[in-house]
């Protein structure tokens, strides 16, 4: 899931949760916020006056590193179309 609120700063921002309960081993939850930070990163300038924050779901550290990145980077796409069709109106 993701969550985003516009705000007037020109720099977008990133919070990430992957609670315990969700994802048992630390090892695991590291794993899913650099993948999350690396989408974001190559992202960025996309969505630049928004801030946003990642919250993973239970059974996410079931999934590959491939499956975690195209799942981010699905919601990253549907978020971008949003915005785009926002500022458009």
């Amino acid at each position: 899931m993701i969550l985003a609120k516009k705000t007037d700063q020109s720099l977008a921002r990133l919070g990430i949760v992957v609670a315990k309960r969700n994802v048992r081993k630390a090892v695991e939850r590291n794993r899913i916020k650099r993948i999350f930070r690396e989408c974001f990163r190559t992202r960025k300038a996309e969505l630049a006056t928004l801030d946003l924050v990642f919250l993973a779901r239970a059974h996410i550290d079931t999934l590959t590193n491939r499956e975690v990145r195209q799942t981010a980077d699905k919601l990253l796409d549907e978020l971008f179309k949003r915005s785009m069709a926002q500022r458009s109106q």
